[in-house]
């Protein structure tokens, strides 16, 4: 293995911890916006298509690392894995943004 393919290795290899750690994010994220924001098809549909890129993300990473498209540089699974990730990142900080916020139970109360 030349240095550059290693280069390319640990780069795709990070790149897929970034994305599993990405949809742990995005879990951890829904939770806290479902309760706490009014939330509707749009908050869906960003975080789904966010989470979708991730999961591509990795797939394409795999497909590079068991040498697919090794003999073109450079190898297009690793740039496809790189442009989903980055695409998922930034529907994820859309999504992030989207909704009103609830009121608090003890703000309803006090204006009652």
């Amino acid at each position: 293995m030349s240095n550059g393919e290693d280069k390319n290795t640990t780069i795709s290899t990070q790149v897929i911890s970034a994305s599993l750690t990405m949809i742990t994010v995005i879990g951890a994220f829904a939770v806290f916006i479902i309760e706490k924001r009014e939330i509707g098809f749009w908050y869906y549909l960003t975080a789904g298509l966010a989470f979708f890129c991730f999961v591509i993300s990795i797939f394409l990473g795999g497909k590079g690392l068991s040498g697919k498209g090794a003999n073109k540089t450079p190898n297009p699974y690793f740039n496809w894995q790189a442009i989903t990730a980055l695409i998922g990142i930034i529907l994820f900080c859309v999504s992030v943004f989207l909704g009103k916020e609830k009121p608090d139970e003890l703000e309803k109360k006090v204006n009652e």
